[in-house]
């Protein structure tokens, strides 16, 4: 089974363009900002350039400046209407409750969880991120905080 590793975050605003707003995602491959100074994305055509030729090169053009704080990773599945599910998005059950997409790193359980935004059941459905066509996404935590209350 392929899986496929990629990410999505919000285009950071330009400092030099009054017309641009700030709310564009893009999706691509995060580079290290340690390595170049501040948050960048390559695009899908320069990955797709370096992955099928061995004399690519990447050049700024091919990057896209990013707000580091939204990188989302693709979960790989896919919710019950085939909407690709991110790290970051907010879905609800079939149950209609509603949870956070998120990344879990305990001794426990290493992977994608759902995290429930009611606190009186703070535990998801079980299975309900396995079974993902259980799952609709209806928004994301940065173009729908107003989801979150």
């Amino acid at each position: 089974m392929e899986r496929k590793i990629k990410f999505r975050a919000m285009i950071a605003p330009r400092k030099d363009s009054k017309y641009y707003c700030g709310e564009e995602w893009t999706y691509g491959i995060p580079l290290p900002s340690q390595l170049i100074g501040r948050g960048w994305m390559m695009n899908s055509y320069a990955i797709s350039e370096v992955y099928y030729s061995k004399h690519a090169s990447i050049s700024v053009k091919d990057l896209i400046t990013i707000d580091e704080d939204t990188i989302g990773q693709f979960t790989g599945l896919y919710d019950k209407k085939g909407v690709e599910i991110y790290e970051g998005d907010i879905v609800k059950t079939k149950f209609e409750r509603i949870c956070i997409i998120k990344w879990n790193s305990s001794p426990n359980h290493i992977g994608f969880d759902l995290k429930p935004i009611e606190t009186e059941h703070p535990y998801p459905d079980e299975y309900d991120l396995y079974q993902s066509d259980n799952l609709e996404v209806i928004g994301n935590i940065y173009d729908n905080p107003e989801l979150l209350k």
